[in-house]
């Protein structure tokens, strides 16, 4: 999950472990009829792990605070979290110049004294 870290002015990536059981609170589970984790087909994993988020792409990076890489950088099987390691550019273009010509507006009723 990608959330914004404001304590830190950075990206977090949360990364959770994929169960290898059904929870048995918040109610009630079960597997689906048919596809992946279906009881006719492989079932859940039987080693919990976490999802590894590859960066291949400089650009990307750029958008979502991390260079280029693999987080985390080795496999692993609790929980993590990743804050972004650069600045993230939403817009790859920080700053901008706008300027505005207030006496000839099309966009305005003028007033004419």
């Amino acid at each position: 999950m990608l959330s914004e870290n404001s304590v830190y002015y950075a990206a977090q990536f949360d990364f959770s472990a994929i169960p290898t059981t059904l929870p048995t609170t918040g109610g009630t589970w079960t597997r689906p009829a048919t596809g992946l984790y279906s009881a006719g087909g492989t079932g859940l994993p039987t080693t919990t792990r976490v999802p590894r988020l590859i960066i291949d792409n400089v650009y990307f990076g750029k958008v979502v605070g991390l260079t280029t890489g693999t987080y985390p950088s080795g496999p692993a099987t609790v929980a993590s979290a990743q804050l972004s390691n650069i600045i993230p550019q939403i817009q790859p273009s920080s700053s901008y110049v706008v300027r505005c010509d207030l006496i000839k507006n099309e966009y305005v009723a003028s007033v004419i004294l």
